[in-house]
């Protein structure tokens, strides 16, 4: 049982690392780099922002996910 869970999360953890780079770099791509005739160079550099921020929020959210410490009972919190 402890290998699913523990192969679950070594998967969950490298996917959104890949997700995250992937972002990163399309955003970054966007912002300075790339150059479309058909799209107005404020559009892209939008989406490569918002591509940028997304990859930042999910970072964090990873951060939080596996940042809690197994050790401690977050069931006697409010008492």
């Amino acid at each position: 049982m402890t290998d699913k869970k523990s192969f679950a999360n070594k998967f969950h953890l490298w996917f959104n690392l890949i997700m995250m780079l992937l972002y990163s770099i399309i955003g970054i791509l966007l912002l300075f780099i790339l150059r479309f005739d058909s799209i107005p160079s404020l559009n892209t550099k939008m989406i490569g922002a918002v591509l940028l921020l997304y990859a930042a929020y999910r970072g964090y959210k990873l951060y939080k996910t596996f940042s809690v410490r197994p050790d401690t009972d977050q069931s006697h919190a409010g008492s």
